[in-house]
């Protein structure tokens, strides 16, 4: 996995941590804690995974602002130096 296709290995990661009954929500929109029951602890492991994974460093400030899976892959975007549109593209009727 190289930096340039990030997408994939953070889907991977946040499908971990969410219950199986609830992957099919996962999208750019999918609130965490609502849609995909994700709760702290859940969210320290994908940051850590993502630390890890990425051999970055999330700053708190981010994290602490993810409501949906698109403030995830923004942030991951943002710290890897890539257009977070690119990394994960609007769904249709979302706008920016």
């Amino acid at each position: 996995m190289t930096t340039l296709d990030p997408l994939p290995r953070l889907i991977s990661i946040i499908t971990a941590q969410t219950p199986p009954a609830l992957r099919w929500k996962i999208g750019a929109q999918a609130n965490l804690a609502g849609d995909l029951h994700l709760d702290a602890i859940d969210r320290m492991t994908i940051t850590t995974t993502l630390d890890e994974a990425f051999t970055i460093e999330l700053p708190d400030a981010a994290v602490d602002g993810w409501e949906t899976v698109a403030d995830v892959a923004a942030s991951l975007a943002q710290l890897l130096g890539l257009d977070p549109h690119h990394l994960f593209p609007l769904e249709p009727g979302v706008t920016a």
